[in-house]
């Protein structure tokens, strides 16, 4: 199919690796064109799919990590989970890219497809829907205060 050039608006072949006259690089931009299309028809496929385990907590809630006391004592405690906000659930996300796990306060803007998965507000699950529940009744919601707002 023939194409105007992007930077010198001859007519060129959308297959040849270069514009003939300026030396542009349509097989690059045509490519890149290409992906940046089938991602976004992908990404339009994403719909809200119920509720999937918290991967950043593994359903429980919270964290447990390391840390030095006042000694410099190396103990082990927990925080909150802030991706579940302490309930072990996040929204599952299905599409023709995959299964997601998404937070509640992201998933408008990963619906919209606005991103996609990066570990601290959407993890891609893979491409079957997960299995049940690893706890049976999800905890209650506590979101963390805000700095303006704090309890």
């Amino acid at each position: 199919m023939l194409i105007n050039c992007p930077e010198c608006d001859q007519k060129v072949s959308d297959r040849a690796p270069a514009c003939p006259g300026c030396g542009f690089p349509i097989a690059e931009e045509t490519a890149a064109a290409r992906a940046k299309q089938e991602l976004d028809e992908k990404r339009a496929t994403r719909r809200d799919a119920g509720e999937v385990d918290c991967p950043a907590c593994e359903a429980r809630g919270f964290v447990m990590e390391d840390f030095k006391d006042h000694d410099g004592e190396l103990r082990q405690g927990f925080r909150w989970c802030s991706a579940c906000e302490r309930t072990g659930r996040i929204h599952l996300v299905s599409s023709d890219e995959g299964h997601f796990a998404v937070t509640r306060k992201a998933l408008p803007a990963f619906l919209a497809g606005e991103y996609d998965a990066d570990s601290t507000r959407a993890w891609l699950l893979g491409p079957d829907a997960p299995s049940a529940h690893r706890y049976p009744k999800a905890g209650d919601r506590h979101e963390e205060p805000s700095a303006t707002n704090k309890e």
